[in-house]
Formats: structure tokens, sequence, C-alpha cells
């Protein structure tokens, strides 16, 4: 495991962050235009397309209640935790989601039949029947088969993150488990002016960089998240104009991350 200081992390001058941004640039075949600005990346990481719309139908009630795919997250967590379940031969996955929210990870999971337990933290106080810590302190011990991160850490800067979060969640992680973090794409107009409150920006090298000095192995997906009509008619423009204007269409990056 790493030690994550306060007082040594430096953002550009810490060796092995340098050297794990040039891992992740060789492994997804990007390079520096300026070193001032993002990466220009030409051979993209994996692209996760949420345009195909599966709806399920349950009854609450006598009525019925369409639900379709959530966010590109929730199909990638669902694909790890199939994956977990039939590496290791569990039962059902333990997961531990940082910044629940209203729980809709466990609601979309629950739509699938998705073996798992589920707990939660939140500062805020929601209304739920999962376990719901307001602090990664009260948990102890317990160990989880997968924790999930999805578009918190981008409300804090990254040394707050890299302290108070990435140790931790690695000390809380069964040695076969898996991290799932996720953030904005800052290299997407969307993404750009999206939330006030956003303090960080984590481009996919840099977060990657950061990702790797607690695990060994770190995926990023560039996520897309076609929900309307509209948004699947002019895809491929937007993909001719991003590109024109040297942006990224895709308006998240989700990291899979393994322990070390």
């Amino acid at each position: 495991m790493t030690k994550i200081d306060k007082d040594t992390i430096m953002k550009e001058y810490n060796l092995k962050y340098k050297d794990y941004i040039r891992e992740g640039i060789k492994k997804y075949k990007g390079f520096f235009q300026d070193p001032f600005l993002p990466p220009t990346i030409i051979s993209l990481p994996k692209i996760f397309i949420n345009k195909k719309i599966e709806k399920r139908t349950i009854s609450i009630l006598n009525g019925k209640v369409k639900i379709h795919e959530g966010s590109p997250e929730y199909k990638v967590i669902k694909k790890e935790i199939k994956k977990l379940i039939k590496i290791n031969n569990l039962k059902k996955v333990s997961i531990l989601d940082i910044g629940c929210g209203d729980c809709g990870v466990a609601d979309y999971l629950n739509v699938f039949n998705i073996p798992f337990e589920y707990e939660g933290v939140d500062i805020s106080r929601i209304q739920t029947d999962y376990k719901i810590y307001h602090d990664l302190s009260e948990i102890g011990n317990k160990k989880y088969d997968m924790i999930i991160m999805a578009h918190v850490a981008e409300h804090m800067n990254y040394k707050e993150y890299l302290v108070n979060f990435q140790e931790k969640i690695e000390r809380l992680l069964e040695n076969e488990g898996v991290f799932i973090f996720a953030t904005p794409n800052p290299l997407s107009l969307r993404s750009q002016f999206c939330d006030i409150t956003h303090v960080q920006i984590y481009p996919w090298h840099q977060a990657y960089a950061l990702l790797r000095l607690n695990f060994r192995e770190v995926d990023v997906i560039r996520a897309v998240h076609l929900t309307k009509i509209r948004d699947i008619i002019f895809y491929p423009l937007k993909v001719f104009l991003a590109k024109l204007i040297n942006v990224d269409y895709a308006g998240g990056l989700i990291y899979v991350c393994k322990k070390k």
C-alpha cells in the first residue's frame, strides 16, 4: 500500500506520479501538444455509449413502471459485479457507495436481480432502508468487494481526495475487489459549464496517475450518455464538431481500479 502524505504529494513534481502519467499516455497512445494544455488523445480509451435504452417492467400496486438503463457508470458497475461473482465465486457482492445520494445504484441493480449487499456514505440525511454512514471513519475494519465513488471527487481538491478518500478506500477494499471512480470529462464542453460547485478538474491522464498510486491496474472508459432521441440523431455531428475544435464529445470518465 502506498502511503499518501499531504505534505509530500506534489502534482507535477512527484516522480512516481509523472511516471504513471507517462504509463497512462502510453497505454492509450495519447500525447501532449503543449505542456500547459490537456492532452489530445489519438487512440482513445474504450468508449461507453449508453444509446440502447433497455427498459424493464416491474409491477407496483397493480400498475406498471418502466425503468430504463441508468447512467454509464451503472452499466459499468453491473458488468464488474458480474465479473466479481464469476471470478471469486461469490453468492453476493458487498458494495460501498461513497456519495450515494438517493441510492440510485442499488435501485438499478435490484431491477436486474443482481445479488448484492449495499451500504452508502453521504453527508445528507437521506431516508432509505440501506445502512448509510456519514463519514468513512464510522465503518471500522469492514471490507467490501466493490467501492464506488462517482462524481464526488470534483467537489474537492485533489489533495483532499487523496488523503481523505483514496488511501482509506484501498484499505476498505477486499484484495480481489474493484474500485469504480467517475468524474466529468474536463475536455467536454458540457462538463466545463455544468456545475458551479466543481472545484477540481481531473483530466483522464492525471486521474489515471493519481489512482495508480494505490491501485495496480486502472482502466479508463470514456462515457457518452445518450438519453434522448435527438442525442442519438445528432451524435455523429457532435463527434465531428468536437474533433474539429479539439474538445471531447464524451461527457464523463470512468475508471475501473484493482488493488495492488
